[in-house]
């Protein structure tokens, strides 16, 4: 079908822009006639936006216990169902701050009204002034449930040459397979690809939907590199749905601020299934990659190959995911730009489960200082389903001063092997429970074996367990002896029942399966029966404790 799209292809040359172009348009059906824009090449078709904010003062008013905001602004001209991404609002009305892309509900000659994610916190109007930004390129259509079909952008570049206020490269909001090819933004002083799904009260608008980035650089914009910006307290479940990168790259973009989560940086992303193949976030502020959580969660991120470099105080933030898969990543950090967290999910006020690491190369110079490679929090992180596969995980140049591999994940393949050290652990009351007091561990994968106190403490997760113990001194015919597993100090489960054979020397051996939460501690213990004390041999090969996480 691509062959009926507007066609526009401009040859080699600078454009320049002052304001933006819109293809906003109203099918007659469900999917309109999209757009085919092509140049020839990012370096010989360039376009040079000046289409800057325009600013406004108005007066915005709020109802206690209503999300509807009404804009009083004599002659607007704004249509219904339009939408305007609001800049640098100068206060707050009601509780509420304003910047954001909203679609407009309805309006009078003199007022407009849209729908907030939250409600104010009291009945007030007050006067505020702000930006209107005007995307260089804006792909939308201006009727409910109707779509712009087939947009091809291919072969050009967007620049800046003034800086004009919150200049935005290209917006999407009501769009089916969008395709953005070989295209090269640079310099906006906001966002560079703004991806939009505003709040309403009309239901699920589920749009855009399957839009495509391949071989795109985008670089040096002051907001979002690629900002995919879901309102998401709305009513009903507004979604962004197949959004594939490949061959992408956002680098130095953002503006440093200490506000979390991070209102600007590299790529922002909210919605449903987002398929990555070689997409980099470097040197960006903020953070390199903003997984957003909250109402209507995000879920289905599958990654391969995505590099995080440099990226200051974040590399990868997500406060909200079902379901994730990252192979073969790449965060670095040196100390020119220093991170807290590489890859960091934080659970505390939205869900995160079933994210899974399988193979990366982390590195951070002795300037980064603490930081934490792989962190998992939050009260709403389901640690059980979080997993970093240790096997597949390179420290290239870690461990600094300062410097932690995890923290609340489950690491998959985390093992320890626990001995006595070659010294015979005695003076064992008969029928008693006892604990084996391993002081030694001659594999000890992130130090979690507690040689004072002879106990584990591993990544959550499934985890085995194994013991073997010899009596050697002791052992009454007829008497019983039981090997078991402690879990945070109470018996979990016996693993070996041995009734013993005459009066030499006897052993004990068993395995068992556990689920490890965060925090949980296992031991082993012995009760051995028959009158005297006991001694258990210190010899490694007779007495030893094993675990693993399986994951």
């Amino acid at each position: 079908m691509s062959e009926n799209l507007p066609r526009f292809l401009p040859g080699p040359g600078t454009y320049l822009f002052r304001s933006s172009c819109p293809h906003v348009t109203s099918p007659s059906s469900v999917f309109g006639t999209g757009l085919y824009l092509f140049g020839d090449g990012p370096g010989k078709t360039v376009f040079d936006n000046r289409a800057g904010a325009t600013a406004h003062t108005d007066t915005f008013a709020v109802t206690i216990g209503s999300r509807i905001v009404t804009v009083t602004r004599k002659a607007h001209g704004l249509a219904a169902e339009s939408q305007l991404t609001i800049y640098g609002a100068s206060a707050a009305v009601g509780g509420l701050s304003f910047d954001g892309t909203w679609m407009i509900e309805s309006v009078t000659t003199n007022t407009f009204t849209f729908h907030h994610t939250a409600a104010p916190s009291s009945t007030a109007s007050g006067s505020v002034t702000y930006g209107v930004t005007n995307p260089l390129l804006d792909i939308d259509t201006n009727a409910i449930n109707k779509f712009q079909q087939f947009v091809h952008l291919h072969d050009f570049s967007i620049i800046n040459t003034t800086s004009p206020t919150a200049s935005v490269g290209i917006r999407i909001r009501r769009a089916y397979q969008v395709i953005m090819e070989r295209l090269w933004i640079k310099g906006m002083t906001k966002d560079g690809v703004h991806i939009t799904v505003p709040n309403s009260t009309a239901g699920d608008r589920d749009a855009p939907n399957m839009v495509t980035m391949r071989h795109v650089r985008i670089e040096n914009c002051k907001g979002w590199g690629i900002d995919c910006e879901l309102r998401s307290a709305n009513v009903g479940a507004n979604e962004f749905s197949f959004f594939e990168t490949d061959q992408v790259f956002v680098q130095g973009c953002g503006t440093a601020s200490v506000i979390s989560p991070p209102p600007s940086g590299g790529i922002r992303w909210k919605g449903q299934v987002w398929r990555g193949n070689n997409t980099a976030a470097v040197i960006n502020e903020n953070c390199g990659v903003y997984i957003e959580g909250a109402s209507g969660l995000s879920n289905t991120v599958a990654h391969d190959a995505l590099v995080l470099e440099n990226n200051r105080k974040k590399g990868l933030y997500c406060s909200g995911l079902s379901r994730g898969k990252f192979r073969d990543i790449q965060i670095y950090n040196n100390d020119s730009y220093v991170a807290m967290s590489q890859f960091e999910l934080d659970g505390a006020s939205s869900v995160i489960r079933n994210v899974e690491v399988d193979g990366a190369v982390i590195r951070a110079t002795s300037g980064n200082n603490p930081i934490t490679a792989f962190k998992l929090s939050g009260a709403n992180a389901d640690a059980q389903t979080c997993v970093v596969r240790r096997k597949g995980i390179v420290w290239d140049h870690f461990d600094h001063i300062g410097q932690a591999r995890y923290s609340g994940f489950g690491v998959e393949g985390s093992t320890f092997i626990a001995d006595l050290n070659g010294v015979d652990q005695g003076s064992i009351a008969s029928a008693t429970w006892t604990k084996v007091a391993f002081n030694n561990a001659s594999l000890n994968d992130e130090g979690r074996f507690d040689t004072t106190n002879n106990r584990w403490s591993p990544p959550p997760g499934r985890i085995t367990l194994s013991a073997t113990v010899y009596v050697s001194v002791g052992a009454v015919d007829q008497a019983q002896g039981l090997l078991g597993i402690y879990k945070n100090g109470a018996l979990l489960g016996v693993i070996d029942v041995v009734n013993v054979s005459g009066t030499s020397g006897f052993g004990m051996h068993g395995e068992m399966m556990a689920r490890a939460a965060s925090g949980d501690y296992f031991e082993l213990w012995v009760n051995i029966g028959g009158a005297g004390a006991k001694t258990v041999s210190g010899a490694e090969a007779r007495t030893y404790f094993v675990g693993t996480v399986e994951g």
